[in-house]
């Protein structure tokens, strides 16, 4: 059974491989790449949610590449809308289409995780539904997430529910891989524990609804080949309970990989960045993604 300890509901998010801290108010970029394109996906709250897409140079009309879209972290509260920027540009430099996308966080939308869930789904069929003028090819698309980001990667992946009734439910949201680092594998905590004010204060932004979106509790053979990088000495989210997601998801099936770092904690994607880097490139020269 995955034991959730309290001090893992309290979330402290850092960009992926090549980015700064992504914790910061979700807010448009001072200023666009060059080569990048900014789109909107979808309307909510008001608001429009934005991605932003980097085609590799030299396309041409007839040819389809796969994507990778980035997930920033942020305990569902901030982000930082540039932080997948590098990362992004270096997977468009090598011959993918990147994108970094942003989701509703409670800092700038008063939203939910469960909203941030709901519009990940949304970043992916969005993405897949326009693959023809992306120039994407719709069954190669890779989720790249860290800590919240990876939350709610895993249960675009998982979860058949949080679909915007307005979308297209013949499209799938589901991504093709995932790669994802100190992932938020659940959301459950143990019963009976002691926790502190904050602690509690994190739970109550959580709900009652806890179980919807934690993504242990949805595991079945439907889990894409993923990928995750995570620290021993993480506090939020206890190593134990990733081995016991990966465990799980393998014995029903699925293609789970587990890399560890015995000296890094929530932060292994900017502690461990050389390696991240090159256990991403890794995983996609596995799938074919890159040369």
């Amino acid at each position: 059974m995955i034991r959730l300890r309290a001090a893992a509901i309290v979330l402290v998010a850092w960009s992926l491989i090549a980015g700064g801290p992504s914790v910061g108010r979700a807010q448009a970029p001072a200023q666009i790449p060059a080569g990048a394109t900014e789109r909107v996906y979808k309307q909510a709250g008001g608001a429009d949610l934005k991605l932003y897409v980097f085609k590799p140079a030299g396309l041409k009309a007839s040819e389809r590449r796969p994507a990778a879209i980035y997930f920033a972290g942020g305990a569902w509260t901030n982000l930082r809308v540039d932080s997948g920027f590098p990362l992004a540009s270096r997977l468009a430099a090598m011959g993918m289409v990147g994108v970094s996308a942003t989701y509703r966080v409670r800092s700038v939308h008063n939203s939910t995780p469960y909203d941030s869930v709901a519009d990940a789904k949304s970043v992916i069929r969005w993405v897949r539904e326009h693959a023809a003028e992306l120039q994407i090819d719709p069954d190669r698309i890779i989720g790249v997430g860290d800590s919240a980001g990876a939350h709610v990667l895993l249960t675009a992946a998982l979860l058949d529910t949080f679909d915007e009734p307005s979308e297209n439910p013949t499209i799938s949201s589901r991504p093709s891989a995932l790669f994802l680092t100190a992932a938020v594998v659940t959301t459950v905590a143990d019963a009976g524990i002691s926790v502190t004010p904050q602690q509690q204060a994190s739970l109550d932004f959580l709900g009652p609804r806890t179980m919807e979106i934690s993504p242990v509790h949805h595991l079945a053979r439907n889990l894409p080949p993923t990928v995750i990088f995570h620290g021993k000495q993480d506090p939020l989210m206890p190593y134990t309970a990733v081995e016991d997601f990966c465990t799980k998801a393998r014995t029903l099936g699925n293609q789970c990989e587990l890399v560890g770092f015995d000296d890094a904690a929530h932060n292994v994607a900017r502690a461990k960045q050389a390696e991240t880097d090159a256990g991403l490139l890794a995983f996609l020269k596995r799938l074919g993604y890159l040369q």
